[in-house]
């Protein structure tokens, strides 16, 4: 395990899957998959590697049970249309917003 799964996990509680390109950190609780964090290197951005890295995710959902991913998106960080473009592309749709907070579904 990396030092960056082990702090992680032991700060949010989240799983991190890792590749060459990115990672993304998650957390299977009954019926839902939450997706906490999703990072692609910049110079990989705009090829899929995003979706690569959250079918994975879905994948190990699905095998769990889940009938949901969620994830948020915090409108005072950075670049958050960008981030909020992707998602909705991925089919994930908002829920409900609290504060500077976006909160996003997907049907597994």
């Amino acid at each position: 395990m990396s030092i960056f799964k082990e702090y992680y996990h032991e700060k949010y509680g989240l799983k991190t899957l890792e590749s060459t390109y990115g990672f993304i950190c998650y957390n299977i609780k009954e019926e839902t998959c939450f997706i906490g964090e999703i990072f692609v290197k910049p110079e990989r951005r705009g090829d899929n590697r995003g979706s690569v890295l959250a079918d994975e995710i879905a994948n190990r959902a699905k095998e769990a049970g889940c009938k949901f991913l969620t994830c948020t998106v915090q409108l005072a960080g950075k670049e958050p249309e960008r981030s909020l473009v992707a998602i909705i592309k991925y089919g994930f749709k908002i829920t409900d917003v609290v504060g500077t907070g976006l909160y996003l579904t997907k049907e597994l």
